[in-house]
C-alpha cells in the first residue's frame, strides 16, 4: 500500500465523514478508521492523475482536512473552531491554494491583521503559530512541498509574569459573594483547582463526599481527580440545599429551564466578584486555578504532584508555578544557609 496517497485517501475520508455525519464522536471516528485501515490492507492505493481545475472557494479543501485530522486527534472544540476561524481568514485574505503561499504572504497578512484590529504582539504571535502550525502539517503530510511558515520568525512580546492572588485578596472574594451559589463557586474553583471547561462539566454524582475527592472531565477528553477541602465541602452543601430541580450538573442556571452553566457564565460569575471585591488586579478562573497552583508550590507541596493536581500533561508547564516560590526559597536559605 502506498502509504502517502492512503493517507491522503484516508484524510479526504475523513472530511466527507465529518460533512455527512457532523455529530460523530472522535472514539467513533477512530473506529470507522481503524475499520477502514484493516479493510485496505490487501488493496494497494494510488493517486489519481486528474487535470487541475480552477480555484474556486477561497478556503482550500486542505484546510478541511486538516480540520478533520485534528478533530479526530482530540482537539478541544473551542481550540478547534479558534483554528477554522484564523485560517480561514488567512485564506481569505491571500486567495491562493496553500501550495502558492510564500514566506511573505504570511508576514503580510500578521502585518496588515494587525495594523487593521490593532491585537496585541502576543495575540499576533499566536496567529502566526496557528498559521505555522498548518504549513508544517502539509509539509509533514507530503501535501505540499515546501514549508513557507518555517522562515517565519516568532514575533516577540512582552511574557507578563502570572500574578496570583494574595489570601487577602482570595478573602475579599470570598467577601464579595452574595448568593451561596457564588460562593460553591468560588470555593469549588480554589480547591480543586479546576479548569472552566471542567467546572461546567462536573455532575453532582462525580462527587465523592466520603472520600473527599471530585471527578473532572476536561481539556484534551483527559479524566482526572481534584479535592474538596473542608470550605469547599461546606459551601457545596449549602448550595445545594437551594436547589429545588432534578438537573445532574453540580452549577446550573438560576432560571428554568435548569441547565450546565456555560464557560461564559462562571466567566462573568467571576468577573462580578472581582468588580465587587477590593481586589485590583485582574481576576478570572484561570487567575484562580493559578492561585491554587501558586499557594499549593509555597506551602511545601512537590512539584510533580502540583502537576498531578492541575491535570498537566507536562511537568515543564507545571514549572512556571514554580517560579512563584522564590520569597519562600530565599527565607529558607536564610534559615538555613548561615
Amino acid at each position: 500500500m502506498n502509504g502517502n496517497a492512503f493517507e491522503q485517501m484516508k484524510n479526504g475520508f475523513l472530511v466527507e465523514l465529518e460533512r455527512c455525519m457532523p455529530g460523530l464522536d472522535g472514539s467513533d471516528v477512530a473506529c470507522i478508521l481503524g475499520a477502514l485501515e484493516r479493510a485496505a490492507f490487501p488493496y494497494e492505493v494510488q493517486l489519481k492523475e486528474v487535470a487541475l481545475t480552477a480555484y474556486v472557494d477561497p478556503v482550500p479543501q486542505l484546510l478541511k482536512v486538516y480540520l478533520a485530522v485534528k478533530k479526530t486527534e482530540g482537539l478541544a472544540a473551542g481550540t478547534l473552531e479558534n483554528y477554522k476561524r484564523i485560517l480561514t481568514r488567512f485564506f481569505l485574505w491571500v486567495r491562493k491554494q496553500p501550495a502558492e503561499v510564500v514566506s511573505n504572504d504570511i508576514r503580510m497578512f500578521i502585518y496588515e491583521y494587525q495594523l487593521q484590529h490593532g491585537i496585541s504582539d502576543r495575540t499576533l504571535d499566536k496567529y502566526r503559530e496557528i498559521i505555522c502550525w498548518f504549513f508544517s502539517w502539509a509539509h509533514m503530510e507530503e501535501y505540499l512541498q515546501h514549508n513557507p511558515g518555517r522562515a517565519i520568525k516568532p514575533i516577540k512580546h512582552e511574557v507578563r509574569e502570572r500574578q496570583p492572588l494574595s489570601q487577602v485578596e482570595l478573602e475579599y472574594l470570598r467577601m464579595a459573594c452574595e448568593t451561596k451559589r457564588e460562593r460553591a463557586m468560588l470555593e469549588f474553583m480554589y480547591s480543586t483547582g479546576c479548569r472552566v471547561t471542567e467546572l461546567t462539566t462536573v455532575k453532582l454524582d462525580d462527587i465523592d463526599w466520603r472520600k473527599g475527592t471530585v471527578h473532572l472531565f476536561g481539556k484534551g477528553k483527559k479524566h482526572r481527580t481534584s479535592f474538596v477541602n473542608a470550605k469547599c465541602e461546606v459551601a457545596l452543601k449549602e448550595y445545594l440545599k437551594t436547589r429545588d430541580d432534578d438537573c445532574e450538573y453540580l452549577f446550573v442556571t438560576q432560571r428554568k429551564p435548569y441547565r450546565k452553566l456555560t464557560k461564559c457564565a462562571v466567566e462573568k460569575v467571576v468577573r462580578l466578584l472581582a468588580e465587587r471585591s477590593k481586589v485590583t488586579k485582574h481576576v478570572t478562573p484561570h487567575v484562580l486555578r493559578h492561585t491554587t497552583a501558586t499557594t499549593a508550590v509555597n506551602a511545601g507541596m512537590p512539584i510533580e504532584d502540583v502537576s498531578k493536581l492541575l491535570g498537566h500533561s507536562s511537568l515543564n508547564t507545571t514549572l512556571i508555578y514554580a517560579k512563584v516560590a522564590t520569597n519562600r526559597v530565599q527565607t529558607e536559605h536564610l534559615r538555613c544557609v548561615v
